[in-house]
């Protein structure tokens, strides 16, 4: 337990602070390579919350590993990470489990009380009722990070916050205690995995998605009226697949015509803003997120965070992969961004007339700049969470662009 906690420090706390502040310097990683024909000697963490860490761990790559990016040492991270992530929610239920339910329902509610936990802490100053908290908080990033399960990643966010609720830590205390700096991580980064849960979808707008399902519909029937008249077939399927056309765009139309928009003047209808304002503004946010990944330390075996990379081991020539990837899909907007800006003053100033000037190209360097930081990023992130490869690809045939 010691292992996975001073492993926590290492790999996990610079990017998801949860747990208290360490009191000494985290030291050096001691991993150990554990192959897959040797399964039959894993060693299984005892709590939910060093599960959940576990799982988080398992994804990085083993400094042993001469090949980490092969297809059968990626399963293996993967198969294992699965294992500890599902023990993980089977003890967290587990400990939610109360006798009398299995044993004598009808007397189950006669007893509201909580049941003691009796077992050893995972942190001294972590109280064992927030140790299911923090790992369904873990959890959820999994879900996203690694296996791109969405609807996972809201069920653990979503459960954490109720389990939270529960205890009141949304309410929190006057009366300042060991655990209260514990508690109040505990809430605002339960509150962190919920808000972010709740804004990642990929799901369209669904005004746009009934656009295309009316263009769709509408295409269909001139192909099928320009086929029967070619034909001169029977006209009587067309005049009823055009009215059943009619009734499929009829609401939408009378939707549109009952907008409030409808009432305005095109004046009133203008954006409050100046094109040029627009893309400065959102120039300044894609840099900024660029730059934030850029100032990101890396995890650092030896113990200690560095701004510059450094290798898992001395015979691996991996790059020490971050964790706990909050905000990759800022990432990707930024890039779209720079790469956006960057088209268009390209087309304003084409590299073949030499007529761009010196500020035109540091701004040029800066977005190429911009579009390497997002990519280096996520190639650092895909080392570990599979779900982000994506991104990864998309980011890469980005940094091609540049």
């Amino acid at each position: 337990m010691l292992f996975s906690l001073n492993a926590y420090y290492l790999w996990i706390h610079g990017y998801f602070p949860i747990l208290p502040a360490p009191e000494y310097e985290p030291t050096a990683d001691q991993s150990v390579a554990l192959l897959e024909s040797e399964s039959n000697k894993l060693e299984e963490p005892s709590s939910a919350i060093s599960l959940a860490i576990s799982a988080i761990l398992a994804l990085i790559p083993c400094p042993e590993d001469t090949s980490p990016l092969d297809p059968e040492s990626v399963a293996w991270r993967r198969k294992y990470a699965q294992f500890l992530a599902k023990s993980a929610v089977e003890s967290i239920e587990t400990e939610q489990e109360r006798p009398e339910s299995s044993v004598e329902p009808s007397k189950a509610l006669d007893d509201d009380s909580e049941d003691e936990m009796l077992r050893e802490r995972f942190h001294p100053d972590v109280p064992l009722e927030l140790e299911s908290i923090i790992a369904l908080d873990l959890l959820s990033v999994y879900e996203y990070a690694q296996r791109g399960n969405l609807k996972k990643m809201r069920t653990r966010a979503n459960a954490a916050l109720m389990t939270a609720m529960s205890q009141g830590l949304h309410k929190g205390s006057e009366v300042e205690d060991g655990s209260s700096e514990t508690r109040r991580r505990v809430w605002w980064m339960t509150y962190t995995c919920v808000s972010q849960a709740s804004i990642v979808s990929n799901t369209a707008w669904p005004a746009f998605i009934q656009a295309q399902q009316a263009i769709l519909a509408a295409t269909q029937f001139v192909i099928k009226l320009n086929q029967a008249r070619k034909a001169q077939s029977d006209m009587r399927p067309i005049f009823k697949r055009m009215q059943e056309l009619e009734s499929f765009l009829e609401p939408s139309v009378i939707k549109s015509e009952d907008s409030s928009l409808g009432f305005q003047t095109p004046n009133s209808l203008r954006f409050p803003f100046t094109r040029h304002h627009s893309s400065k503004v959102c120039l300044k946010s894609a840099l900024s997120i660029a730059e934030a990944f850029d100032a990101l330390p890396y995890p650092n075996p030896t113990g200690k965070l560095t701004s510059s990379p450094c290798c898992i081991g001395y015979a691996s020539p991996l790059i020490t992969p971050r964790t706990m990837p909050a905000f990759a899909c800022c990432a990707m907007q930024s890039a779209y961004v720079l790469l956006m800006i960057k088209d268009q003053t390209q087309a304003l100033y084409p590299p073949s007339r030499g007529d761009a000037g010196p500020l035109v190209d540091d701004m040029l360097n800066r977005l190429k700049q911009g579009l390497w930081s997002v990519w280096g990023a996520f190639v650092n992130y895909g080392a570990a969470f599979e779900a982000l490869g994506g991104m990864r690809g998309e980011s890469r045939a980005l940094g091609m662009i540049v």
